[in-house]
């Protein structure tokens, strides 16, 4: 489901000084496909109004058979954008907790890797999924892999929504 506005395709956003960059984790869940929980990123920006989650999904509608073709490297992910209101709904509906921790709020760092989401999401790249190297979280790392080195700082605290 993709929820981008025009605004997003039709010109760069220029983030302000509010915008931040978000690690969003969420807890494992019952079904196999939840088993190592999941990852995505959020750009949020109140004075310019952006609120975009972006995440690394299976293009297969059904569960089952995408549970199916993961479990035999055979699934197909695509990068999906939604606003954080709907992917909180998602997960809670299936009693999974979410994380978030903060990447960045310097709008220089922000602007090339949310204008990289973005042309990936136009050229509908999709990915056979792989438990080690192609997964939801694989693929979003190598989006935010220049901001590794913050990762281990202990002032860097995460915070849990839900369950």
């Amino acid at each position: 489901m993709l929820l981008i506005t025009n605004k997003a395709f039709n010109a760069e956003i220029q983030f302000s000084e509010q915008g931040k960059l978000y690690l969003l984790t969420t807890s494992e869940g019952v079904s196999i496909d939840q088993a190592w929980g999941h990852s995505a990123i959020w750009f949020v920006d109140s004075l310019e109004n952006v609120d975009f989650v972006f995440e690394y999904t299976s293009t297969e509608k059904n569960d089952f058979i995408s549970t199916l073709k993961m479990l035999f490297g055979k699934d197909i992910y695509q990068l999906r954008a939604t606003n954080i209101e709907k992917y909180k709904s998602e997960i809670l509906e299936q009693n999974q907790s979410i994380s978030y921790q903060l990447i960045s709020n310097n709008k220089n760092k922000i602007e090339p890797i949310y204008s990289n989401l973005v042309t990936e999401l136009k050229q509908r790249k999709i990915y056979s999924y792989s438990l080690s190297s192609q997964n939801c979280s694989t693929l979003i790392f190598n989006h935010i892999r220049s901001f590794c080195d913050q990762c281990d700082d202990p002032a860097n605290k995460s915070i849990e929504i839900g369950t």
